[in-house]
């Protein structure tokens, strides 16, 4: 999955600067494009607001890769 192996290192990048280790799992097949939406609104009302910053950064950096697949996968 070379896609994802080139996106690892962005994800990684965000990070908590105050060392507040939040882990979130999310599996996605691609078949049901609301998926993520609705699994990422359940997961913001669980989180502090420290928390939350940090998972809002990760999840704007997915959305870009999502979108970026999508489009190259249109194209081609």
């Amino acid at each position: 999955m070379k896609a994802c192996d080139e996106s690892l290192p962005g994800l990684i990048d965000v990070y908590d600067t105050n060392n507040l280790n939040t882990f979130v799992s999310l599996y996605f097949d691609g078949s049901d494009e609301h998926f993520i939406s609705q699994s990422e609104k359940v997961i913001q009302c669980l989180l502090k607001p420290d928390e939350l910053k940090n998972f809002e950064k990760i999840m704007e950096t997915i959305q870009t890769y999502l979108k970026k697949n999508k489009a190259a996968k249109e194209t081609s």
